[in-house]
């Protein structure tokens, strides 16, 4: 409880079977990943702040599995959070500012299911779901990015319910191959630089959308609503 790490590489890792509860630390500029969770490691991640790391803010993988509420990541130099394969993320209440690469990623063989988490310019894009990767997402915001919102590369069954893009110069939601295993509800695209291209997979040749895609013309989309 409380505790603050300053440049350590990770600042903290877990591995082979820990499960410990980490609560209302500071970790300052580690000298790579904020928190790295590997070979089968367990964690509970309550209300802390990763800042500058020069790594990734959290990484989990290798069969790992982590609960992370409230807090966030900020300043990251790569991406705020990265669920590779064989990671099991849950998240809620979470926050990424300012990543140098993607807001949040999840990688073939990772799952993530998060609530109420808001990624916040991130020099990629704001969630990048790769092929195989599984999601679920509920309340989460992408807001500012240099790519697209909520960028869906899986064919894997992925789930986004009353999300919000907004301001990303990328689309807000952008799925690059056809599939049937997307789905979207609620949705709330506004002011993107591309148009929203779901559920016909011609992600790559969007249009500009202008002042946002929720007050032109229906996004290009075959399959969805």
């Amino acid at each position: 409880d409380r505790l603050e790490v300053i440049g350590s590489s990770p600042a903290v890792a877990l591995q082979g079977g820990a499960n410990p509860l980490l609560r209302r630390a500071r970790l300052v500029e580690p000298a790579g990943d904020g928190i790295l969770a590997t070979r089968d490691a367990r964690g509970r991640v309550e209300d802390c702040e990763i800042v500058r790391p020069k790594g990734a803010g959290v990484r989990v993988a290798s069969g790992s599995t982590l609960y992370l509420a409230g807090g966030g990541v900020s300043d990251t130099a790569t991406s705020g959070l990265i669920v590779e394969d064989g990671g099991n993320v849950t998240v809620r209440d979470f926050r990424v500012e300012i990543s140098g690469e993607e807001g949040v990623v999840v990688a073939a063989g990772g799952e993530l299911t998060a609530n109420r988490t808001t990624v916040h310019a991130p020099k990629g894009h704001g969630y990048l779901l790769q092929e195989g990767a599984l999601a679920s997402l509920s309340g989460c915001e992408a807001n500012g990015g240099a790519q697209d919102g909520f960028r869906v590369e899986s064919t894997a069954p992925v789930s986004l319910v009353n999300c919000t893009a907004r301001e990303n110069e990328g689309g807000g939601l952008v799925q690059t191959a056809p599939g049937e295993r997307l789905a979207v509800e609620g949705l709330n695209s506004v002011s993107n630089g591309k148009r929203d291209a779901w559920g016909s997979g011609s992600a790559e040749n969007t249009d500009p959308a202008g002042s946002g895609a929720a007050d032109g013309p229906a996004p290009d989309r075959a399959d969805g609503p």
